[in-house]
């Protein structure tokens, strides 16, 4: 039977608009049908059956959106992080250490999560050849026919076939056939270098001889940081090095933070190039083609100061006899901004990975890399969408998001601080590098600055949201268990000073003083009610008019205080560190007290008060009168459960109340201009951010509250909410390979439309929510083994590296609960409590039995 899949659409949309899952109705042939409408999955399992890679699949051009596939560098520097994006017909932009503050081609979407490629944010592969049937002419009045190696939209679409793009760990393929020649490009960025490899391929499939031209050709985006010149072409130029058939251009600003050059070099002689886009791309007239590629030959330009910007263009002619095929290996990379330095740079590279069969180890060792990181630690469920979610794609993102921290020119406090806590199992060395730069930035009293930047001489952002430090210790906390590695608590870093906005040296203090300091300084900066003042803001930094006038005070950030000072209390303990012992628990039933009392609003806890001592997140208030976050943080870290079961109760209602068939909003009613005083989230469109969507984040909270209170049915149902298989992907328009960051609420026309991708905080929060849920936890002295399972899940299997020993664990939940333990036996020895102590084999099996 053939699927409808526009009467299936229209269907799901309705059922959205009606307040159910736009699922609802439809067959399983249906929901197949639309769920792969424009790409799929290629999963590889291993003997055990786990499943270890996953490579995402599109097999159409006309995706709701352009699904953008990262990859970056895996080394574990902080800087010299090259990153390279692409869509599923090539389109997109390459960067190093920032999107936004380091474009090496062209990137001109100027969103802190880069979505759509502008229209200049591309590489193209033109092919010309001589032709009695074609519709252009030549410089030597030869009719030729030009065409797109690879299959674009609007352009002749209907010509070309076998059209597939495979986005996997660390790579892409772009591929399709037209004319007799199957094209493709393959494209991955080095393990440790700032580039990127494309191997071009040219197979002529008829049984005549075809002479091609081949034109390769992007637009440069070397502007300066901060910007500093009005127009970029009186700083630009570009050279030709013949020797090495690579192009190169320069940004020549000395003001610039973040100097580089870029680099555009073949294996394959050059026959002619062009750096000025004018001369290659033609004046005045739009053009389907440029005006050198029609004429079939580049113009040699150097593009000094060129009127429409830099390019990057090789010619190169390539002979196919019947049924030959041939590869064309091209770097693309940022060096050195300095001539001379960069020559040196093209040469090192033109030898590492043109010569000695260089790509195809470079290649080796970037799949490498995706392979021991996803074999870190992996779960069978039976749940392919789950095991492919935490095995392999949410390692992806989080590694990537990491070393990228958005795509902003400065570096979030906290979203560094939480981006590194969900790779610590997998990631540990950048984490610890990351965890030292990051509190090197923290002030002396315990608070820490809004943002960094990671380029000397760039401004920081220097506003004081009071959230920053309360997430340090979680991080630290999750770091030490996974790695055992104290050594990083006797570290010593400095502080910043805000006066001369440097990082001080001449006074440091250990990772753990700063991290007691950021408890402390969280405690200490309190106002009315006895709850923590929020400065600038909090977690939902939309909400920024609370604290404007110095006295506003956050509900939220006096629990996440909460669950801080009791993260840190388990180190303290651990370490034999009685008196922060003591006074982590002072900070906890203190801040628990006040809450309860001036907090709770009968139905559910408000979000803070203004300076002028008003609620906010009440049921009083106008608009906004309830929040979520708050709401499921008083259940995670034990505040609401200390008020009794009643108040847990009522606030589990409250949350419930939020739901939709796609997850939590984020608070409701959704802010107007009516509630200006709120902050900015009042100038937001109803249903979006952080005003009433549903923010992936909040949904990991709340996913964290019922594992928390041993919910494993609520918290499985929250999680798999804002997965890809309760939506689809023409409704949720993001990549489904890609967590993204919200989804719009029911409020917004868009409801169900994902808008970002790539770069998510709740990310990190759904892999340490699965960690907890599938029960194998790192701790201290050992593996604490504590599921929180729906119930229905009978068995699932964990395989996971720790500390040089491989645990392979095996639960059986014949008994069908949620939590609790009924034995555990490691290597045929049954262990009391479930705490399994560290083992000095290399292989070590366990069975855990629930009930």
């Amino acid at each position: 039977m053939k699927i409808d899949i526009k009467a299936c659409l229209a269907k799901a949309v309705r059922n959205l608009k009606a307040g159910k899952s736009p699922l609802h109705n439809l067959k399983k042939k249906e929901i197949k049908a639309l769920q792969n409408q424009f790409s799929s999955f290629v999963d590889t399992r291993n003997k055990k059956g786990f499943l270890v890679s996953s490579e995402h699949k599109v097999h159409s051009i006309d995706t709701p959106r352009p699904y953008l596939h990262m990859m970056a560098s895996q080394h574990p520097d902080g800087r010299g992080v090259y990153a390279s994006f692409w869509d599923e017909t090539a389109r997109g932009f390459s960067c190093l250490d920032s999107v936004l503050a380091g474009p090496v081609t062209s990137h001109c979407d100027t969103s802190y999560v880069p979505t759509c490629p502008g229209d200049l944010d591309y590489r193209a592969f033109y092919v010309v050849e001589e032709s009695t049937r074609g519709r252009y002419k030549d410089a030597k009045g030869s009719a030729v026919d030009v065409w797109f190696l690879l299959k674009q939209p609007g352009r002749d679409a209907n010509d070309y076939q076998g059209y597939e793009c495979r986005q996997g760990l660390g790579e892409v393929t772009v591929s399709s056939c037209t004319r007799g020649i199957a094209g493709s490009v393959h494209a991955f960025v080095s393990y440790g270098d700032p580039v990127e490899i494309w191997t071009i391929r040219l197979k002529n499939t008829t049984r005549r001889t075809r002479k091609l031209k081949l034109f390769t050709r992007l637009n440069w985006g070397l502007r300066s940081y901060p910007a500093y010149y009005f127009d970029m072409r009186v700083v630009s130029s570009g050279l030709f090095d013949k020797k090495l058939n690579a192009v190169a251009a320069f940004n020549n600003d000395q003001n610039n933070k973040l100097p580089r050059s870029g680099v555009l070099m073949s294996d394959t002689t050059v026959k002619g190039f062009d750096l000025s886009r004018e001369a290659f791309d033609g004046n005045g007239v739009f053009r389907e083609f440029p005006e050198a590629v029609i004429a079939g030959q580049c113009r040699n330009s150097t593009g000094c100061g060129p009127l429409a910007g830099i390019v990057g263009a090789l010619q190169q002619e390539i002979t196919l006899k019947p049924g030959e095929d041939k590869v064309i290996h091209t770097l693309l990379g940022a060096a050195s901004r300095d001539i001379r330095d960069a020559e040196k740079e093209r040469k090192v590279w033109h030898r590492k990975y043109f010569c000695n069969n260089g790509v195809a180890r470079e290649l080796k060792k970037v799949r490498k890399g995706w392979h021991d990181r996803c074999h870190t630690n992996m779960v069978k469920t039976g749940d392919d969408e789950i095991d492919r979610f935490f095995n392999m794609w949410s390692k992806y993102q989080a590694a990537h998001q990491a070393r990228f921290i958005r795509a902003l020119d400065m570096v979030g406090y906290r979203d560094v601080i939480q981006d590194t806590m969900g790779i610590c199992d997998f990631d540990p060395d950048y984490v610890r590098q990351e965890l030292l730069t990051a509190l090197s930035y923290q002030l002396r009293d315990g608070r820490a600055i809004r943002q960094y930047c990671k380029f000397d001489g760039a401004a920081h952002d220097l506003r004081m949201y009071m959230d920053s430090p309360v997430w340090i210790p979680d991080t630290l906390v999750t770091y030490i268990k996974e790695t055992g590695d104290y050594s990083i608590l006797d570290e010593k870093v400095g502080f910043f000073d805000m006066e001369k906005q440097v990082v001080n040296t001449r006074y440091k203090s250990t990772i753990y003083n700063h991290t007691m300091q950021a408890v402390r300084s969280s405690y200490d900066f309190r106002g009315q009610k006895g709850l923590c003042l929020v400065g600038h803001g909090d977690w939902n930094d939309a909400l920024d008019g609370i604290g404007r006038g110095g006295k506003g005070v956050s509900t939220w950030l006096t629990v996440a205080l909460v669950y801080a000072a009791g993260l840190m209390r388990s180190l303290a303990e651990h370490l034999g560190k009685k008196s922060d012992v003591k006074y982590l628990t002072t900070v906890c039933e203190t801040l628990t007290r006040a809450v309860n009392r001036h907090a709770w609003d009968g139905e559910h806890y408000v979000y803070g008060f203004n300076d002028k001592g008003e609620p906010i997140g009440s049921a009083e208030n106008l608009e906004g009168k309830i929040h979520l976050n708050v709401n499921s943080w008083v259940l995670l870290s034990g505040v609401a459960v200390s008020a009794g079961a009643k108040r847990v109760q009522a606030t589990l209602k409250a949350i419930a109340d939020m739901d939709t068939p796609l997850g939590h909003v984020l608070l409701k009613p959704c802010y107007t201009n009516k509630s200006a005083g709120v902050g900015r989230i009042a100038d937001m469109l109803p249903g979006l951010f952080e005003n009433g969507a549903i923010y992936t984040h909040g949904q990991s909270f709340v996913t964290a509250a019922y594992l928390e209170l041993g919910s494993g049915d609520q918290a499985w149902e929250t999680i798999i909410k804002s997965m890809p298989s309760r939506t689809l992907p023409a409704i949720s328009t993001v990549a489904p390979h890609q967590q993204s960051n919200f989804t719009a609420g029911p409020d917004n026309p868009d409801f169900g439309k994902n808008y970002y991708s790539n770069f998510t905080g709740s990310l990190n929060w759904y892999r340490k929510n699965l960690i907890r849920m599938f029960g194998v936890m790192a701790d201290f002295d050992g593996l604490r083994i504590d599921p929180c399972v729906p119930s229905w899940l009978k068995q699932h299997e964990i395989s996971k590296m720790f500390r040089g020993c491989r645990y392979n664990i095996k639960f059986d939940n014949s008994a069908g609960v949620c939590t609790g333990i009924k034995s555990i036996v490691v290597d045929g020895v049954e262990v009391q409590g479930n705490l399994v102590p560290l083992s000095k084999k290399r292989t070590c099996s366990m069975k855990v039995v629930m009930g």
